[in-house]
């Protein structure tokens, strides 16, 4: 029985595997035999196209042969359905030529339902699943300078589409009340989502889509702008966006639409600026669409230059930290902003703006230092500089001062000695001045370190000479207060165990507080002097020998009851006003037996 079970099983497995196949060359014919023949109606057609003249006939034939392009040929390989590509090629040729009259323009007899069949037939062939690669989809490997483009393999046919679709947006002669009933917020949004294709030459064509759509069509203008608006911050916010391909055509767009802004900006274009475009700096991927952000910020700025502090501001606020490609790019859009400040926003920006510019000149990276001293070959630039020379001296002369004595690049340590002789050229008093602070706020930072050192070798001696013992008490003591909390949590499963932190003795609490203190707040200006430090010095005496008292008063306390000697030596005494919860707090009867 079971050998006849086993054979049964397997004859029922070749069979269903037999009919699936039967099935699967069934469906593959009938694929075939449907292809040659639209491949054969649309032969014909294209044959009565340029012999009948009928008006009528001809708008059957435009619907006809548009309902037959909506089949989609597979471009995978060259061979297959190879009849089908050729005939649904030629016809939209004929479908392009018919919409074309001598002058180059649409013939005006286009009806709804032509126009409708001709939508229908583009949405069917333009709007499909994008291909995706893995290299793509994650944002921080992309890069177009060093990855080939993807080639669609439809291009071709994909191209005489979008051709045919551009002459029917811009075309004059077409009614205006069908083509706004046809060219709805929908078709916009799918036509939207392709440019994130991988092919440029489609993204290019979706981009002068949406740019003459823009253009001819007034209805569509707030819905175009507002719907890449939110795609570009769908960008930025949407973790599982992060493609960054079509960000920028779309930014190309916008900056198209920015141009063309009536001033004075309307608060609503200023939201765009402040809440879209400064946060598209944040993403690792900007480089691949500076260019056309950086224009799109600085046309913002040309028509209101009060802007630019917003501008600089949103930059400073987003300067990238470890990407120094990403920074020498933040490093060129700060200086186009500042070529178009005016002096009223410039003396709000001086504090912030070189401060960022005295890090990126002693920034490690080459590329980095250099371009910020090349600020000093702008000439406007050097005039603000002069202009704000008691401001700006203080900020920027540590970093050239340090970059001319020590960078190992030797570019950029000579680029640093120029701008140092230029800035002591420019105000000698001023320079001077800085020199005095410098050469003070190193003497002040060598004797700080000094000090430090000394109070460490103090701590480090006072712990190196506590009794082993009194450690072994605290641990003892801790180790019992941890038992006494565990045996009540358990008690109790609702609650979490609770863990109580190692509690060190006052000897080790009092010695680095005191430390502490001493160091606890930084010096002010006055405080540079010599005088300042001998002061330094005189409170740190003062502490270790009050340290030294504390413990000889300590050693003549130890002779006290066991009880006032383990309360002193505890940092939290147990006592009911402690801030434990309830069932934490111990009774009578617990601290009794701790005692």
């Amino acid at each position: 029985c079971l050998v006849m079970n086993s054979y049964s099983n397997r004859n029922t497995y070749l069979i269903t595997e037999r009919s699936q196949s039967s099935t699967t060359m069934v469906r593959r014919n009938q694929l075939k035999q449907y292809t040659e023949e639209i491949a054969l109606r649309l032969k014909q057609l294209s044959q009565y196209s340029r012999v009948e003249s009928n008006v009528n006939y001809k708008s059957d034939l435009i619907v006809e042969k548009c309902s037959l392009c909506h089949t989609r040929c597979d471009y995978s390989d060259v061979r297959k359905d190879y009849a089908l590509k050729e005939a649904k090629r030629k016809t939209l040729l004929d479908l392009v030529d018919t919409l074309d009259n001598s002058n180059g323009k649409i013939e005006p007899f286009l009806n709804y339902d032509e126009l409708n069949a001709l939508f229908l037939m583009i949405d069917a062939n333009l709007l499909r699943a994008l291909k995706v690669s893995p290299i793509e989809a994650s944002a921080s490997l992309f890069d177009p300078e060093e990855e080939e483009p993807y080639v669609e393999p439809a291009w071709p046919e994909l191209q005489i589409i979008y051709e045919m679709f551009r002459k029917i947006v811009v075309s004059p002669n077409i009614d205006s009340a069908l083509l706004k009933q046809l060219m709805h917020k929908e078709r916009i949004l799918s036509i939207l989502q392709i440019i994130h294709s991988e092919d440029p030459r489609e993204r290019e064509a979706v981009k002068l889509l949406l740019h003459k759509s823009y253009g001819k069509h007034t209805h569509l203008r707030h819905f175009i702008r507002k719907s890449i608006i939110h795609t570009l911050l769908q960008f930025v916010y949407d973790p599982e966006e992060s493609n960054c391909v079509g960000i920028s055509e779309l930014l190309e767009i916008l900056g198209s639409i920015i141009n063309g802004f009536a001033v004075p900006l309307n608060p609503d274009h200023v939201d765009i600026l402040v809440k879209c475009l400064m946060p598209l700096h944040s993403p690792q991927t900007v480089p691949v669409f500076h260019m056309q952000l950086s224009f799109c910020v600085l046309q913002f700025v040309e028509k209101e230059p009060k802007l630019v502090y917003d501008s600089v501001m949103g930059l400073l606020s987003r300067w990238p930290v470890s990407q120094s490609r990403k920074e020498v790019l933040f490093v060129n859009e700060l200086e186009e902003l500042i070529e178009l400040s005016l002096d009223e926003e410039l003396s709000r920006l001086i504090d912030p703006l070189f401060t960022r510019l005295a890090k990126c000149i002693r920034s490690s990276h080459f590329q980095v230092a250099e371009r910020a001293l090349f600020f000093w070959n702008n000439e406007y630039i050097v005039d603000m500089i002069v202009n704000f020379r008691e401001r700006v001296l203080p900020l920027v002369y540590e970093s050239l001062y340090l970059n001319s004595e020590s960078h190992w690049n030797s570019n950029v340590q000579s680029l640093s000695t120029n701008v140092l002789k230029l800035v002591a050229e420019m105000d000698p008093e001023t320079f001077r001045r800085c020199q005095i602070l410098f050469v003070k706020k190193r003497q002040y930072l060598q004797q700080r370190e000094i000090e430090i050192r000394k109070c460490w070798n103090q701590i480090n001696k006072k712990l190196s000479n506590t009794n082993e013992n009194e450690w072994q008490i605290h641990q003892d003591e801790h180790d019992r207060i941890q038992f006494v909390y565990s045996s009540e949590i358990q008690s109790n499963t609702e609650q979490q165990p609770f863990i109580l932190p190692p509690i060190p003795f006052c000897g080790q609490i009092e010695i680095i507080e005191s430390v502490l203190i001493t160091h606890s707040t930084p010096p002010s200006p006055d405080q540079l002097s010599e005088s300042a430090h001998g002061s330094i010095e005189h409170n740190l005496d003062q502490k270790v020998s009050s340290h030294h008292d504390s413990d000889r008063d300590h050693e003549q306390d130890e002779n006290h009851s066991e009880s006032s000697n383990s309360s002193r030596r505890m940092i939290f005494p147990l006592d009911d006003e402690l801030s434990l919860p309830n069932h934490l707090l111990l009774g009578n009867q617990s601290r009794e037996a701790m005692m």
